[in-house]
C-alpha cells in the first residue's frame, strides 16, 4: 500500500470529521422524532452505514447524549 500525502491524509481525516458530525446529527434527529422508527427507514439506514464507515476507518461512534459537537446557542 503506497504511503498517503500530507493532503491525502487531512482530506481524509475531514471526511471522518464530517461523517462524526453528520451521525451526532443524525442520532439528534431520531431522539427528536420522539417516535418508533422502522429499521429500514432511510433514517436508521444511513445511521448504520455512518456508523459502520466510522468503525472501518478506526474512529470510535460513542457519542452520549451529552455529548456538545456544536454550540446550540450560537
Amino acid at each position: 500500500m503506497a504511503k498517503m500525502t500530507q493532503y491525502e491524509k487531512g482530506y481524509s481525516e475531514g471526511k471522518l470529521d464530517a461523517a462524526e458530525n453528520e451521525l451526532y446529527m443524525l442520532y439528534r434527529i431520531k431522539e427528536q422524532s420522539g417516535e418508533q422508527i422502522h429499521e429500514s427507514s432511510a433514517l436508521l439506514v444511513r445511521i448504520k452505514e455512518t456508523e459502520e464507515y466510522l468503525l472501518e476507518n478506526g474512529r470510535d461512534i460513542d457519542i452520549e447524549e451529552d455529548d456538545n459537537v456544536y454550540d446550540e446557542d450560537m
